[in-house]
């Protein structure tokens, strides 16, 4: 089981191996569709800020959107190639990842994450519309990506609160 603290030597984060395979599974799903979707597609629309303000009445439009978008992909690959190279450096005796992270490093986690939860988002079908789709079923009930979008939740939450040293 995942388990994260706060030390003197920064946020101690230890993921099981299923868990890092998940995570890694993920991010490369990720980087596929950042790299290689449609900017048009519905399932990268979450990851456009101009496609979202398009959808908002109030918002400005400034012709800058598409740089701005452009901006935030490559950040974004970066954020994936950063974790994903982590990802790699198991314990080669027991299969965990044991990581130290930094403030910064600890950001680009929670980035990562909320990427990875973004991109489940839409798999288990949260919109503004339904935006909690978890109450409407028993836990049992939760499809494979349910549990998945939770995990990744838990994880961020446990990073974050480590960062604020809860």
């Amino acid at each position: 089981m995942a388990s994260c603290r706060k030390s003197s030597e920064g946020i101690q984060l230890t993921l099981e191996a299923n868990e890092v395979d998940l995570i890694h599974f993920l991010g490369r799903e990720l980087r596929r569709l950042v790299e290689n979707g449609d900017p048009r597609h519905q399932s990268l629309r979450p990851f456009l800020p101009s496609l979202q303000r398009q959808r908002d009445p109030e918002s400005v439009i400034s012709g800058l959107e598409k740089d701005m978008d452009n901006a935030l992909m490559r950040s974004r690959l970066d954020r994936i190639e950063e974790v994903q190279e982590e990802l790699l450096h198991r314990d080669a005796d027991t299969d965990v990842l044991q990581v130290t992270l930094n403030e910064d490093e600890a950001d680009t986690w929670l980035a990562y994450l909320g990427d990875l939860r973004l991109l489940l988002s839409a798999v288990v079908g949260i919109t503004p519309e339904n935006p909690d789709p978890f109450s409407e079923q028993n836990e049992e009930d939760w499809t494979i990506e349910m549990k998945m979008y939770e995990f990744l939740s838990v994880l961020q939450e446990w990073i974050l609160c480590a960062v604020m040293g809860d």
